[in-house]
Parts: structure tokens; C-alpha cells; sequence
């Protein structure tokens, strides 16, 4: 019978640790990878607080109004609410940045998946839809 020493526990511990360190940074750089392409808005996510009104209201002005193009050499194009931004995005620890020349706004990932994923702002969620580049 084997019975391990302090030593090879030490060891065991350590060879873990960077085992996991680089599997982490394996699974960061393919969801930076899965990010690049548009994004579309579908739906509310978890608005269990809104009315089937305020919802219809909330999904009618969202729909076609709320896009991100992520590109691959991390610059990105936006339309948020008729309103265009061009800047950086970042990911980092399941949020994701929109950096311009005079903010930074931040969505956290509640859910990813190679098409979709669901945002969470302040304390709204939402569910986005990756299109197809024409």
C-alpha cells in the first residue's frame, strides 16, 4: 500500500493547479473566439417584475435596435437604440466591455453558447442571437 508523502502531496497540489490555471486560459481564448460576429437582440431574459404590457413595449423598441458587431481584431461596431458606437471590446472574467473614447459599459454573461448568450446590465437581463454575416 502507497501512502503519500507531504512532499508528493505538495507536488500533486501544485501539478493541479497549473493544470487548471491552463485549461481556464484554454476555455477563455475559444469563448474571445466564439465572441466575434453579431450579435442580435431576441428577447427579455428574467423579467418577471414587467407586466405582458411593459414587456410587449420593452421587446418591440429592443428588437432591431440593439446589435453588437464584435470583430475578431477586437473593434466593434454598435447600435444601441438608434444610437451607433464604434470602439475596443474586451472580455474578461464572463463580462464583457464596450470601451469608447468617453465610456465604458460593461455586461456581465450570465449564459454563453456559441449563438446565443444572455447580458445582464444594471438590472436588466437580455437574450442575444449570433447572425450570420451577409
Amino acid at each position: 500500500m502507497f501512502i503519500p508523502l507531504p512532499s508528493t502531496l505538495k507536488t500533486m497540489k501544485r501539478l493541479f493547479l497549473i493544470v487548471s490555471i491552463f485549461c481556464c486560459s484554454l476555455g477563455f481564448a475559444q469563448n474571445k473566439e466564439q465572441m466575434a460576429g453579431k450579435w442580435v437582440f431576441k428577447d427579455l431574459h428574467n423579467a418577471d417584475g414587467m407586466d405582458e404590457a411593459s414587456k410587449e413595449i420593452a421587446v418591440s423598441q429592443l428588437k432591431g435596435q440593439l446589435y453588437f458587431l464584435l470583430k475578431e481584431s477586437e473593434q466593434y461596431e454598435a447600435n444601441i437604440m438608434g444610437e451607433e458606437f464604434r470602439g475596443e471590446w474586451m472580455l474578461a472574467n464572463k463580462v464583457l466591455q464596450l470601451v469608447t473614447d468617453k465610456k465604458t459599459v460593461e455586461f456581465t454573461i450570465l449564459k454563453f453558447s456559441g449563438s446565443e448568450m444572455v447580458l445582464q446590465v444594471g438590472e436588466g437581463s437580455f437574450l442575444m442571437k449570433k447572425e450570420k454575416l451577409d
